[in-house]
């Protein structure tokens, strides 16, 4: 008598085998997602260096508090991970007010304004974190000039504001992808100049419409972190809404339109 849905060994054997592979496969992608995310964030932890040496933090703080051993650090270091890291004067402002105290323009400018970073990059930087409440007067002191000199200090809106900055500024580069999103004529702009303040000078750019073929609307360009499309298309509507708002313009009744997304440039690197 058959037995119903009975199948010969082989074809039995060889649908049991193909589901094996198809758990090792399975199993492979998750352990490469894993080693990218870990190797994402020893990007990041290479562009801290700088900061965490500039708070004066020992390395063996920094390696138990990221969870890596005093090994890893020293072969950031030798490997200068960071070099192609530029923090932008808006978070050092932050930072230098923050660690060393009250400053002057003229401070703020000889400590933050060299290569590739110029006076005037830093002066305009200090104008934008002061309108966004970041940083403010600590008060005037006398010169040899007429006019005093006045001091700026680090407000409690500013230290609320320095971990989203420092998070996005040591965005690894792995993980950096380019959205550009539509937008309109009337507020492109807005947009653009709330994206200055809030991400820095290069942090947001407008794209105007006609600059590509077929491209019947300006867009508004920016960095998002994921570690795929998905993430990244997610990340940049909820950015741009994030921008919107910061603008003044409220939240659209239109969908937000991700017109493309650019990869990053590089992979990320094996610790």
């Amino acid at each position: 008598m058959a037995v119903a849905n009975h199948h010969d060994s082989s074809t039995t054997g060889a649908a049991v085998r193909a589901a094996i592979r198809g758990e090792l496969d399975a199993l492979g992608d998750r352990l490469n997602a894993f080693r990218d995310a870990a190797s994402a964030e020893l990007e990041r932890l290479a562009a801290f260096r700088w900061v965490t040496e500039m708070a004066g933090l020992r390395s063996t703080e920094v390696a138990d508090r990221a969870g890596v051993s005093r090994q890893t650090l020293a072969n950031i270091r030798a490997d200068r991970r960071d070099a192609d890291y530029e923090w932008p004067p808006d978070t050092r402002i932050l930072l230098e007010l923050g660690l060393h105290g009250p400053q002057s323009t003229d401070g703020l400018v000889g400590a933050i304004g060299q290569p590739p970073v110029n006076d005037f990059q830093v002066t305009q930087a200090l104008e934008r974190v002061v309108g966004e409440g970041l940083v403010a007067e600590a008060g005037l002191a006398a010169s040899s000039s007429s006019e005093p000199v006045r001091y700026w200090r680090l407000t409690a809106t500013g230290i609320e504001d320095v971990p989203r900055r420092l998070r996005h500024a040591a965005m690894p580069e792995s993980r950096a992808w380019t959205a550009y999103v539509q937008s309109d004529a009337a507020e492109a702009g807005a947009i653009a100049e709330a994206g200055v303040r809030a991400l820095g000078e290069h942090g947001v750019a407008v794209i105007p419409a006609g600059t590509v073929h077929g491209m019947g609307r300006p867009e508004i360009a920016f960095w998002v972190e994921a570690s795929d499309p998905q993430l990244a298309q997610a990340a940049a509507v909820s950015l741009f809404a994030a921008l919107l708002a910061r603008a003044g313009l409220g939240p659209r009744k239109e969908p937000v339109v991700v017109s493309a997304l650019r990869p990053p440039k590089r992979p990320a690197r094996q610790a």
